[in-house]
């Protein structure tokens, strides 16, 4: 089975007669409960930011999605949320997190896909 026939959220199989046309599969519930720029991140590592309720702004270059939580991986940004571009007075994670770092879907204010343009 092709991964283009499993959604990116749940993994769920889409219907036989929807055809992905090469493009990652967002099954409907999928699609009304993630933001599109977090479903994105799910196949597509890039620059992505994050509005995070406590925390504030991450960036990220992907995500993996887990039910109401998702990880957001900081990618070669080998600081981690410390790094570069984790602007201190921004991010307020007391580590920097250079695997990732769990996120309840509900504290997610906003996601952007490219951020600082591609």
């Amino acid at each position: 089975m092709s991964m283009m026939n499993q959604c990116v959220g749940c993994a769920s199989i889409a219907p036989e007669e929807e055809d992905s046309g090469g493009v990652p599969y967002e099954c409907s519930i999928c699609r009304d409960k993630y933001p599109p720029a977090l479903l994105k991140a799910v196949t597509d590592p890039f620059d992505y930011a994050a509005g995070i309720e406590g925390i504030g702004v991450l960036e990220f270059e992907s995500a993996t999605l887990h039910g109401d939580w998702v990880t957001l991986d900081p990618g070669d940004r080998d600081r981690g949320f410390h790094g570069h571009e984790w602007r201190e007075t921004v991010s307020k994670t007391p580590f920097p997190c250079p695997r990732g770092i769990d996120v309840r879907l509900s504290s997610i204010i906003w996601v952007a896909d490219a951020p600082n343009g591609s």
